[in-house]
């Protein structure tokens, strides 16, 4: 599990994800100013986890679950949600 997993990286940053297959959990974590190129959150679980990039497109996600807030991130992003749900809501509500 990652947790408070922070990355921060300045914005004219050339630090690339390339090639990379997350999976497991990612609670409170922020991928801030990242490039993405052929990354994949795989079986994940997203909750809190903050994504500001230069691409979001690029990120693949296959059977990946996230919260209402997360979810939203990804979506303003322009992230292919085609692999994300929502997470079902604590408590079964």
């Amino acid at each position: 599990m990652f947790s408070k997993l922070v990355l921060i990286l300045p914005s004219r940053n050339t630090t690339q994800f390339a090639d990379i297959v997350f999976d497991g959990t990612f609670k409170d974590c922020s991928f801030d100013n990242c490039g993405f190129t052929r990354l994949t959150f795989q079986n994940a679980t997203l909750t809190d986890t903050f994504f500001k990039g230069r691409s979001l497109k690029r990120i693949r996600f296959i059977d990946c679950q996230a919260d209402k807030m997360t979810y939203a991130f990804l979506k303003n992003g322009k992230a292919d949600m085609t692999g994300i749900t929502l997470c079902p809501a604590p408590g079964g509500a």
